[in-house]
């Protein structure tokens, strides 16, 4: 019976020791699972928690004692309490075997923590309700963060991907439009009567510019989007930009019935360091903008000096004001996005490919300013923006020419082409860009020979054959291209003491193609589409310096 008993303990202890063994297994297994753990009496309405998910919530063991089962309801965000429950009832009601829940719980310091619930009743009362659960608590909170980051991702490039679907189909419409007016009024041209022709021409070149000016904008937000486009600062007088901006915009203003108000400060400097060709274009940008939000009223463009310094440099304060329909404050951030504009459904009343604001602050943020907007909807708008420029009021400094100074200076290079004879060579693979520009040299040196070749190879060729003083040279063309074909005829120039100017004419405008042409041997280049001032002014570079 002793020994009996005697056998029976060691039993007891064998047994006692297993246990506490598979309880340190059982720590072990939680520990390494980095979980939290909680074990809930039902009917004791009191929950034990281990370290683990304490520290989930901030908080030390010793703070989680034993405690009242609400208090962790509590501390779960109401709106997850109640798809919390709805799947602990499916678990209660037998349809699933344990419960699993993300949801938020407080952080000790007031912050939400993601954590994944799940859990199963361990013991049932005689009547059949949950009397004992337990669970675990992991910590997600840093995978729901990620989860938020590409879903805001997602919608940001679905978003981004309707604006540039938006930004193309308005661009379609705004080539389409000038285009049409183009082709249409010059086949009404080609119909219509003497007197009518000259009205129908004015309209299909105001057409082209205007496509022009859209093409440009394009290149200029690609430059921008590729960080390539640059700046180039000379001194010009104040008063060249704003006889410019007249000639340029008069006939908008004209044409709209609306008063165009300029006010220049007279204490500003004569010579200001620009670049005269972005400043104008920022200008014209804004100016074009106001007339078109503007049906009735006026639009004043101001200057005026905000603080001069010691060190030649004064601020300068450039605003553009309307009386248009204004821009609702929701929108202030919109237009100034790219691909962007604040009415963007296919019935807009207003025109326009939403990048002149986007190429504005991108030309400003290069000269160290930012575009400014105050505007009140239905009443009219202010743009503005502040540039610091050196000044001089030096005579000495460089003045552009007006436009009847250049005009008369066209004439008199004019004049002087038409009495030389020039051996001329053009190529182009387009048969109409050949014939126009034939037709542009005849009028312009009625004396020369003008050849053409369609591509490369056949330049070359004839080329050999004739030795040309000069040669307009198209770039993109089969068989050999303009850098190829110019690169042979300065190879085969090394053994011909006569030198030919060759000049590239091409529809490229980027700065990698004019840095690459003058490599191969260019000795200028011109950006199509081109009038017979531009072919005559080349000329006279080349022939008359």
């Amino acid at each position: 019976m002793t020994q009996m008993n005697s056998k029976n303990k060691g039993e007891d202890n064998d047994d006692g020791q297993i246990i506490r063994h598979e309880r340190h297994r059982f720590a072990e297994l939680v520990r390494a699972m980095n979980a939290g753990t909680w074990e809930t009496d039902l009917i004791g309405n009191t929950s034990i928690v281990n370290e683990r998910y304490a520290e989930i919530l901030g908080y030390t063991l010793e703070e989680l004692g034993p405690v009242n089962y609400d208090v962790w309801t509590g501390l779960t965000h109401p709106d997850d309490m109640i798809r919390l429950n709805q799947v602990l009832e499916e678990h209660y009601a037998g349809k699933k075997p344990y419960y699993e829940c993300e949801v938020r719980m407080k952080h000790k310091n007031g912050h939400w923590v993601w954590i994944l619930d799940k859990g199963r009743v361990a013991e049932w009362t005689e009547d059949g309700k949950p009397a004992f659960m337990f669970g675990s608590h992991q910590d997600i909170t840093s995978i729901k963060e990620t989860e938020e980051e590409l879903r805001i991702a997602k919608e940001e490039a679905i978003r981004a991907t309707q604006s540039k679907s938006e930004f193309l189909a308005n661009m379609s419409h705004e080539i389409r439009t000038p285009l049409n007016a183009v082709i249409g009024y010059l086949d009404l041209m080609l119909q219509g009567k003497e007197e009518v022709r000259k009205e129908y021409l004015e309209i299909a070149h105001t057409s082209a510019l205007s496509l022009l000016d859209l093409i440009n904008d394009i290149l200029d937000f690609s430059k921008i989007e590729a960080g390539k486009l640059e700046l180039h600062y000379e001194f010009f007088p104040i008063r060249s930009l704003v006889d410019q901006l007249k000639s340029i915009l008069l006939y908008s203003f004209q044409k709209k019935n609306i008063e165009f108000k300029i006010q220049i400060d007279p204490k500003i400097p004569e010579f200001l360091k620009m670049d005269l060709i972005r400043l104008r274009q920022i200008l014209i940008n804004l100016i074009g903008n106001a007339v078109k939000f503007t049906e009735k009223g006026f639009v004043t463009f101001e200057i005026k000096i905000i603080e001069t310094t010691n060190h030649n440099q004064v601020n300068l304060l450039f605003s553009v004001k309307d009386t248009g329909i204004g821009i609702e404050k929701d929108s202030f951030d919109k237009i100034f996005e790219m691909f962007s504009q604040e009415d963007s459904s296919t019935t807009r009343k207003y025109g326009g490919t939403g990048l002149g604001l986007t190429i504005t602050n991108h030309l400003l943020k290069q000269m160290n300013s930012k575009l400014q907007l105050e505007s009140e909807f239905g009443i009219g708008s202010n743009f503005s923006f502040v540039l610091k420029m050196e000044f001089s009021n030096s005579t000495q400094e460089p003045v552009p020419k007006n436009s009847e100074e250049s005009k008369h200076e066209t004439i008199q290079s004019n004049h002087s082409l038409i009495s030389i004879q020039p051996k001329i060579l053009i190529v182009d693979d387009n048969e109409i860009n050949l014939t126009l520009l034939k037709t542009m040299l005849q009028r312009i040196v009625p004396k020369a020979l003008v050849l053409q070749a369609k591509d490369g190879e056949e330049a070359i060729s004839i080329y050999q054959k004739e030795t040309p003083d000069f040669i307009f040279m198209d770039i993109q063309m089969p068989k050999t291209n303009g850098f190829d074909a110019t690169l042979k005829i300065r190879e085969i120039q090394k053994s011909n003491p006569k030198n030919v100017i060759i000049v590239a004419l091409t529809a490229g405008e980027t700065n990698d193609e004019k840095e690459k042409s003058f490599q191969v041997g260019f000795d200028d280049f011109i950006s199509k589409p081109v009038v017979s001032k531009t072919i005559a002014n080349c000329l006279t570079k080349f022939f008359l310096r």
